[in-house]
């Protein structure tokens, strides 16, 4: 349970980098498996998104 933690903390450090022109934002997809994340199309956010 601790080590899934501390790859929590490494997800939000890769967001921060990436963020900074440090990473590649092609990296966050790349760690979908080691940090459980999963993309999926959203019609609000897409909404949100082109309102903005």
């Amino acid at each position: 349970m601790f080590d899934r933690h501390m790859d929590r903390f490494a997800c939000l450090r890769l967001l921060g980098r990436v963020m900074r022109g440090e990473a590649d934002p092609g990296e966050i997809a790349e760690s979908a498996g080691r940090f459980d994340n999963h993309y999926v199309e959203s019609a609000v956010w897409s909404a949100a998104l082109k309102a903005s």
